[in-house]
């Protein structure tokens, strides 16, 4: 019976919930091994049955399959432990990688290997068998790898947050600072794998842009939601005419009441204005010093004083947006 079970499914093993295919394998084969061994030894504490000369078939097929099973669970463990030398391949492999030809996007490079040699090397230990050596330093070193994965997909995955919160009216000017942070996820993409020492302070360093990113777009929004829509809804819902509501009015007093009323109501268009205009050009200045590249020697605010028309602070400003844009 055991024969026939073995040969029925020795080539498509039953894996035991929860176990990991190769160790799942092995105790499967000791799993046969025990419902056969049972019977003999109680045939042989027990009884004399197995000294007679009838059981001699009966020892014979017994040691038969007990060698197939032996021989089943060594071609398991050596075909393992092979398997496992392909784990420097993936212990020194850059943790991060580009998918995509033509719009390349950064993905998390982590071999999903590294979780069943872990699972394997723990059931295999306990089944008092070989272990190779990289086997167990990936075993004992599962903290720092696993720590490493959450953080550098924690990473990755607020920077694909903040690219969805940059407003798309301005994504070509943010270009240059999401650059940057595109820049410092890199050495992960050559030089930093699963076990440099070096880790850290690369984790740290895409922290230290992340912030400035977040930083950058937390104060852009406040800036045109705040200073610059509230302005622009504030001047477009400004009634431009006072017309009378309690008793019809003369043309002459009708035009008076305007000329004072339009004084007035064009002083605070032209104060909100300002505040609006003051707002683009803090947004631009902010924006610009993301670029790395030098300001312009002239107060970006020079335009808006009093004694001097409402123009736009070209040359130097203008130049180095259009290169932040290009």
């Amino acid at each position: 019976m055991i024969l026939s079970i073995y040969e029925a499914e020795k080539n498509e093993t039953p894996i035991p919930r929860g176990y990991p295919p190769f160790a799942g394998k092995i105790a499967w084969s000791r799993h046969l091994y025990r419902r056969l061994e049972r019977p003999m030894k109680y045939f042989q504490e027990k009884t004399t049955a197995l000294k007679k000369e009838e059981a001699k078939i009966t020892i014979k097929l017994f040691n038969t399959v007990c060698k197939k099973l032996l021989f089943y669970e060594m071609m398991v463990h050596e075909s393992w432990i092979k398997q496992c030398s392909s784990i420097y391949d993936a212990l020194e492999s850059p943790i991060l990688t580009l998918r995509g030809t033509v719009r390349q996007e950064l993905v998390l490079n982590f071999d999903p290997f590294f979780r069943q040699i872990i699972e394997e090397t723990e059931i295999i230990r306990k089944l008092d068998l070989e272990v190779p050596d990289i086997a167990l330093i990936v075993y004992y070193k599962q903290d720092q790898i696993f720590e490493r994965y959450e953080r550098i997909k924690g990473l990755l995955e607020r920077f694909l947050l903040n690219k969805f919160r940059v407003p798309n009216d301005l994504s070509v000017l943010m270009r240059p600072l999401m650059k940057k942070v595109e820049k410092s996820f890199m050495p992960g993409v050559t030089n930093i794998n699963w076990t440099s020492l070096k880790a850290p302070e690369y984790f740290d360093f895409i922290e230290l842009h992340q912030k400035e990113l977040e930083e950058t777009i937390t104060r852009t929004v406040e800036i045109i939601s705040i200073r610059i829509n509230q302005c622009l809804f504030d001047i477009s819902h400004t009634m431009m005419i006072d017309l009378p509501e309690e008793r019809p009015m003369n043309w002459p007093e009708y035009m008076d009441r305007i000329r004072r009323y339009g004084v007035v109501v064009a002083k605070e268009l032209e104060y909100k204005s300002r505040l609006c205009e003051q707002a683009v050009v803090d947004l631009i200045n902010m924006l610009l010093s993301t670029c790395d590249m030098p300001t312009p020697s002239e107060s970006p605010t020079m335009w808006l004083t009093a004694n001097q028309p409402v123009l736009f602070n070209g040359g130097m400003q203008f130049r180095i947006v259009m290169k932040c844009v290009q």
